[in-house]
């Protein structure tokens, strides 16, 4: 396994103070992936117990980063609240403490709602935003609010980077 296939855990302070742990794999364009509500940063570092998109999304020039939330895995366990903005606040330390200015964005189940809201709120620094098996939000209000700013600002992203319509 090459050095940039065991990633070391690092930590990252938000704003409000808590440590967040979190690692990287590879090289090149960074993904960040928002974590689902338990902490499971260990099952990455460790190669056998990692998702299978992991390796190939490495091997096509990614910079894979992971990390655990406020009060789970190695995040700061005493942190209480996994409440959205909070969550926020975990994603902004870690995209500040690897230094991405502009990176894709992944979210994955319970990670979802955080990835739609961030990518919102800061469009300019999401150059794509994946999501799988989630939701937008909880509170119907809030969630069809979020979904159409999402897909108001993904469209108009889109069609400044394509030059054409959206697909």
């Amino acid at each position: 396994m090459s050095a940039a296939m065991e990633p070391r855990i690092q930590y990252a302070k938000t704003s409000d103070g808590v440590s967040i742990a979190y690692a990287t794999l590879g090289e090149g364009r960074p993904i960040v992936f928002s974590p689902r509500v338990f902490g499971d940063i260990h099952l990455y570092t460790n190669v056998d117990y990692r998702p299978p998109y992991i390796g190939p999304l490495v091997e096509r020039g990614w910079r894979v980063i992971f990390y655990d939330g406020r009060g789970t895995g190695s995040s700061q366990r005493d942190a209480t609240g996994g409440d959205l903005n909070r969550r926020i606040l975990d994603l902004e330390a870690v995209v500040e403490a690897v230094g991405s200015d502009r990176f894709a964005l992944c979210g994955v189940a319970s990670g979802g709602p955080a990835a739609i809201v961030y990518s919102v709120q800061r469009p300019e620094r999401v150059s794509h935003l994946v999501l799988s098996s989630t939701r937008s939000l909880t509170a119907p209000s809030i969630s069809n609010r979020y979904r159409r700013c999402a897909s108001r600002e993904i469209c108009a992203t889109s069609q400044r980077t394509n030059g054409s319509s959206t697909r």
